[in-house]
């Protein structure tokens, strides 16, 4: 995780310019999640360009602060909070960083081939790589703090379904097709099929 002369304690144990820097891609992760909703529901979950605006000053002022942070460093200090969380956790502010540089890398060319400007076959080793990197780092973290992800996935799918029961009604009953969909859906199998052949 760190070279070899890397002091963390001496750099601070979660350095500003390292805060402000996630503070910075925070904001622009509240606007991708809008993004999100807005492409999923369409009208029913709207993006305001004010929406826009509030990111953009987030966004400006953390990049303000760590810039400054790195013109003026502060050395660091004792902070006892911080100092029994890194006793505790080891390095989460780190990977907390690392998180999110790699998700950042994974989704680029994930968009590529959702563009349709590139094949997944294309960039198959760039996803497997960053994906695997992302991987890396959720199970750095699970060991940090003692979690155990099949069963945590398993509530948050719970807790997921009982807040939208539309979602839990259409996985118990999916939707029946008729014999238009089904004819469809037959000829494109055996269309694949000898294709394949």
């Amino acid at each position: 995780m760190t070279r070899p002369e890397s002091d963390m304690r001496a750099r601070g144990l979660f350095p500003a310019h390292a805060r402000h820097a996630l503070d910075a891609a925070l904001a622009i992760g509240h606007l991708v999640g809008l993004s999100k909703k807005h492409w999923r529901d369409g009208d029913a979950r709207p993006i305001n360009v004010s929406d826009i605006e509030k990111a953009r000053v987030l966004m400006n002022e953390a990049l303000d602060k760590m810039s400054d942070a790195v013109l003026n460093p502060q050395p660091a200090k004792e902070n006892k909070k911080a100092l029994d969380a890194y006793d505790k956790h080891g390095l989460i502010g780190l990977l907390a960083i690392g998180l999110v540089e790699e998700a950042c890398e994974a989704a680029e060319p994930i968009a590529l081939i959702a563009e349709g400007s590139k094949t997944f076959d294309d960039i198959r080793e760039d996803v497997e790589d960053e994906l695997s990197d992302v991987r890396m780092y959720h199970a750095m973290i699970d060991d940090s703090f003692g979690i155990d992800i099949n069963t945590t996935t398993l509530r948050k799918n719970d807790k997921t379904l009982a807040k939208h029961p539309e979602a839990a009604e259409a996985a118990l009953n999916p939707p029946r097709l008729n014999d238009e969909q089904i004819r469809r859906s037959m000829t494109s199998v055996l269309t694949q099929g000898k294709s394949a052949k």
